[in-house]
């Protein structure tokens, strides 16, 4: 991890070019403590987005603590879901801790795209699902999956293999077989 001067000066301290960056940055920034997220500082636009919020969520900053300089991770629980990159690991008062920038438009355009998805999806009597490039990962499932299937979508959501138990056990083994080939192959047609 790189380890870098506080973007913040301490109290008697003249402001440093980082600091200066900091407090002028026209997107949200803030400096979180490792240890246990206590929000240290934050720049004019991140004190007004962040609306009181004292400490980032466990679960984000235990992503965080992996996260390598300029990844971005997810803020679960925000609406529109924000996202955060991590920046540099610094010690502020004695403790360590990340400079974090927020990025509230990005997450509001793709809530925006997965809005018109579901519009645009919606209407249709077949099934739409997005998987990740990895095929790890179910990304969007079409409402009219609980139609067709008589299950519901966030129970897909949580488990992506789970349509296979709407398939016939009669079945299973040659759709099995036609998905391997398929990820094999890079194409896709069920």
């Amino acid at each position: 991890m790189n380890h870098a001067q506080d973007p913040t000066p301490s109290q008697g301290q003249a402001p440093t070019d980082d600091a200066a960056a900091f407090h002028g940055a026209p997107v949200p920034m803030l400096v979180a403590a490792l240890d246990d997220g206590t929000i240290l500082a934050a720049n004019p636009v991140a004190q007004t987005s962040l609306e009181g919020c004292t400490r980032l969520p466990v679960g984000l900053l235990a992503s965080l603590g992996s996260t390598t300089e300029g990844a971005w991770c997810p803020w679960p629980g925000t609406e529109p879901p924000w996202r955060v990159r991590a920046g540099k690991v610094l010690h502020r008062n004695g403790r360590p801790a990340r400079v974090l920038v927020l990025d509230t438009e990005t997450a509001h355009a793709e809530t925006e795209s997965e809005r018109r998805l579901r519009v645009l999806t919606s209407s249709l009597e077949e099934v739409v699902w997005l998987r990740s490039a990895d095929n790890r990962r179910l990304l969007y499932i079409s409402p009219s999956y609980e139609r067709i299937f008589g299950r519901p979508c966030a129970r897909l959501m949580q488990n992506p293999d789970g349509f296979m138990e709407a398939v016939h056990p009669d079945d299973r083994a040659e759709v099995t077989a036609h998905l391997q080939r398929e990820a094999e192959t890079g194409g896709f047609d069920l």
